[in-house]
């Protein structure tokens, strides 16, 4: 069930996150009934499936789910943070992003995957963004501070 019609581009879940939620629901017992109502609750009644979910909100209730009491939040604040920060260190480095600048979520969205590509292949992690740990994406930010001093060479 989905009712969007939103002008903006839509980032539906990943298929990864659909994965996890799946995996979390049957961890937790729910039945086909309370999941549907869970998801319609999270989505504020745009849909009751986890295949209309938008990312951020399949993002929020997989941390809901895994933290109930919010016990780690200031950890993924601080996550969240350093890839902020990753993302615009990003901007000025000439084999990545230097001078990019746009508002269209698309280009925003291959610019992300063109990082993490990039983090893949050649950074000392070899993970994409989204799958390190807070002292991953340190050692991320302080790899490419690294590249950006020599690029500025």
């Amino acid at each position: 069930m989905s009712n969007d019609k939103s002008p903006r581009p839509v980032f539906y879940a990943t298929n990864r996150q659909k994965t996890t939620i799946h995996n979390l629901k049957r961890k937790k017992g729910l039945d086909d009934d309370a999941y549907r109502a869970t998801i319609y609750s999270f989505t504020h009644g745009r849909t009751d499936s986890s295949k209309y979910m938008y990312k951020y909100e399949a993002a929020e209730l997989i941390q809901k789910w895994l933290d109930p009491e919010g016990k780690n939040e200031k950890r993924q604040k601080e996550q969240k943070e350093v890839v902020g920060d990753i993302y615009g260190l990003s901007f000025s480095i000439g084999i990545l992003n230097k001078g990019y600048s746009s508002d269209d979520p698309n280009e925003v969205e291959m610019n992300k995957a063109k990082i993490s590509s990039f983090l893949k292949k050649r950074g000392a992690i070899k993970k994409e963004i989204g799958q390190q740990n807070l002292e991953e994406l340190k050692e991320t930010l302080k790899q490419l501070q690294t590249i950006k001093k020599k690029d500025g060479k």
